[in-house]
C-alpha cells in the first residue's frame, strides 16, 4: 500500500513551523503520520510544537536532549516511521497541498524499484507575499517513471536533477544508502545520486514543494562556509572513489556531478586525484550555460 510518513527535523525554526506543519496535515493525500524531532532548539519551537500537536492528531513529537545536527535528528524520526515512503521535510520549506496526491497517482505499491519521487524545483524568498519561481527540469507534461539508465540519459542530455525539498523516498531503499554525515552539506546530494543512478525515479513535471531562501538556513550557512564546503567535497570524492567501478562509471557517464556547479569544477581542478570526473563536469556545466545562452537569443529574436 502506498503510504507516506512525514519526518520533520527542526532547529530554531519556530516562526515557520505552523505554516510548514499545516501544509503537511492539509495534504489532499494525507501522510499516515507526521514525526517532528526538535533538535534541542533554544527558541520557542517546543511550545509551538506542543500547540500544534493538540490541534493535529497525526503528529508525533520527539525532542533531543542536546543538539545532534540535521541528519542524526532525521534518523530518530525515520526509525519510527511506518509508511512505505518517507517525506523528509525541512521545517522552513513548504509542500503544496497536492504534493503527495500527485505522487500517489504515478507510484503504486507494485513499483518496488522506485527509490525516489521528485518534481520541478521551486524557490521563494522569505518575504511576503511569496513569489514562487519554478524551474522545469524536463520538457514534458506527463508524469513518468524512469529506469536508472533513462535517468543517466536525462542527467547527461537535459537539466534533470533531484529536488530534495519536495522529494519522497521509498523507505527500504533509503535505508540501503542513508545519509553520510561526513559529507555535511552534500549528504542529501550524494544520497539522491546513489538512488537515482541505481533505481527507478518517478518524476512529476509540476512544482510540488518550495525551497525557502533564508540566510540562516543550514544549506545557506554551508554554502557561505568555504572551509566546510571544501572539507565536505573532500569527503564526497573520497567516498565516490571507494565505490565499485560500475558506480563510478555511472557518475561519470551521467554528468550528474555538474549539479555541484562551478564549486565542484574548481575543486576537481585543484585536486588532481579526482580529476577523472572533470570531463563530465565540464560537459554538464557548459552544456547548461550554452542552453541558457541559446534560449536568451531566441527571446531577443525579432518577430516577423
Amino acid at each position: 500500500m502506498f503510504t507516506i510518513s512525514a519526518i520533520v527535523p527542526n532547529y530554531n525554526h519556530s516562526r515557520y513551523l505552523r505554516e510548514s506543519i499545516e501544509g503537511l496535515a492539509n495534504q489532499t493525500f494525507p501522510p499516515v503520520e507526521i514525526i517532528i524531532v526538535d533538535d534541542a532548539s533554544i527558541d520557542n519551537s517546543w511550545e509551538v510544537l506542543q500547540e500544534l500537536k493538540r490541534q493535529i492528531p497525526q503528529i508525533q513529537l520527539l525532542r533531543n536532549e542536546s543538539n545532534l545536527g540535521p541528519y542524526r535528528t532525521a534518523f530518530r524520526g525515520i526509525a519510527l516511521a511506518k509508511g512505505a515512503f518517507l517525506a523528509l521535510c525541512a521545517a522552513d520549506d513548504m509542500l503544496f497541498p497536492n504534493a503527495f496526491e500527485e505522487y500517489s497517482k504515478i507510484v503504486s505499491d507494485k513499483d518496488f524499484d522506485v527509490g525516489i519521487c521528485t518534481s520541478d524545483p521551486v524557490l521563494f524568498m522569505d518575504e511576503r507575499p511569496y513569489k514562487y519561481v519554478r524551474s522545469p527540469v524536463l520538457k514534458t507534461r506527463d508524469s513518468q517513471i524512469f529506469s536508472a539508465d533513462k535517468t543517466i540519459f536525462n542527467c547527461r542530455n537535459n537539466d534533470f536533477t533531484i529536488f530534495s525539498s519536495a522529494a519522497i523516498y521509498r523507505k527500504d531503499i533509503f535505508l540501503k544508502y542513508g545519509y553520510d554525515e561526513s559529507l555535511n552539506c552534500f549528504s542529501d546530494f550524494y544520497l539522491n545520486c546513489q538512488i537515482a543512478l541505481n533505481h527507478s525515479v518517478a518524476y512529476v513535471p509540476k512544482g510540488l514543494g518550495a525551497f525557502r531562501v533564508v540566510a540562516e538556513s543550514y544549506s545557506q550557512k554551508a554554502r557561505k562556509n568555504f572551509r566546510l564546503r571544501t572539507a565536505s567535497a573532500l569527503s564526497f570524492f573520497k567516498k565516490l572513489d571507494a565505490e565499485p567501478t560500475q558506480i563510478k562509471k555511472k557518475f561519470k557517464k551521467s554528468g550528474i556531478l555538474s549539479c555541484g556547479g562551478y564549486f565542484f569544477l574548481l575543486f576537481l581542478i585543484l585536486h588532481p586525484r579526482s580529476s577523472k570526473y572533470i570531463p563530465s563536469m565540464i560537459w554538464g556545466v557548459f552544456r547548461k550555460k550554452i542552453k541558457i545562452f541559446v534560449e536568451n537569443l531566441k527571446k531577443r529574436r525579432p518577430l516577423g
